[in-house]
């Protein structure tokens, strides 16, 4: 079974971890855009849609969707 049918995680729980906790060696090192530009990258090859704006840290931290997996992935 997948992480995510397990854990339930929101796109704001997986978000925050990333941000306070990546990369390994420098955690939140980066700036919020860069932050939100790995996220928009790690759903867009997941194969989320692109929302109708673009992903900004806010709305990445104060996202209720939760990640699902679908047939064929």
């Amino acid at each position: 079974m997948r992480l995510a049918q397990k854990t339930k995680l929101s796109i704001s729980d997986f978000f925050q971890f990333m941000a306070l906790q990546m990369p390994l060696n420098a955690p939140a090192s980066l700036s919020k855009d860069q932050y939100a530009s790995i996220m928009a990258y790690i759903l867009a090859r997941n194969g989320y849609p692109a929302g109708s704006k673009p992903l900004t840290y806010a709305s990445a931290t104060n996202s209720s969707v939760v990640i699902t997996t679908y047939a064929g992935r």
